[in-house]
């Protein structure tokens, strides 16, 4: 949910009010023509204010034209960025990263391919040769689901921003979201009646 209003920044973050987050994705549809009726557009851009304040826990997909970030309180820390840079027809997605300085983000997945912790700039595929900053990622690390039993309570912990699932079987799995569990810590009643309950974390 974007919010702002007339004569402010604008500020892209979690619609905390309903549970719902918001995720991007900027994708070309089809070339066009430009108002001067001849020149074919095939790549397009979508750019963010140097003023914008991003803190948004859902995906920044890009699957074609460019997505250009013009300051660094753009970038969501709290965000898994995938670019695709193979999308046929359109154009390969770009992320420009127009600042100066550098942005933390949660993950980087290039072409479905997750990146590991580090610093990410001009130089890396799908990431605008022009950029003139660098984002962080910080949260590749394998996340652990601690889990405890007090008092007839399973209690299940972790650290990062992931929501927690369950299924009832694993063959097959079929796995549905524990209602408000998006934060940790959560405690669960085990319930006798119940043989088997299975829990696994997964990205917002």
């Amino acid at each position: 949910m974007e919010q702002a209003t007339r004569n402010a920044p604008y500020r892209l973050m979690d619609n905390d009010g309903t549970g719902g987050i918001m995720a991007y994705r900027k994708i070309n549809s089809a070339p066009y023509i430009a108002a001067d009726g001849v020149t074919l557009v095939t790549a397009c851009r979508q750019g963010l204010r140097n003023d914008c304040v991003a803190t948004y826990s859902g995906d920044t997909s890009i699957d074609a034209g460019m997505w250009d970030i013009q300051g660094t309180s753009g970038v969501s820390p709290n965000s898994a960025y995938r670019i695709n840079t193979t999308t046929a027809n359109f154009g390969p997605g770009v992320l420009k990263l127009s600042y100066a300085g550098n942005a933390n983000c949660r993950q980087l997945w290039i072409n479905g391919v997750q990146q590991p912790n580090g610093v990410y700039g001009s130089g890396t595929t799908g990431i605008d040769p022009a950029s003139t900053g660098t984002i962080t990622v910080t949260g590749f690390a394998p996340v652990v689901l601690n889990a405890s039993n007090s008092g007839g309570n399973l209690n299940l912990s972790w650290s990062g921003v992931y929501k927690l699932q369950s299924s009832p079987s694993l063959t097959p799995a079929v796995w549905t979201d524990v209602p408000g569990a998006v934060t940790s810590p959560v405690v669960i009643p085990i319930n006798p009646a119940t043989p088997a309950k299975f829990y696994r974390l997964a990205t917002l």
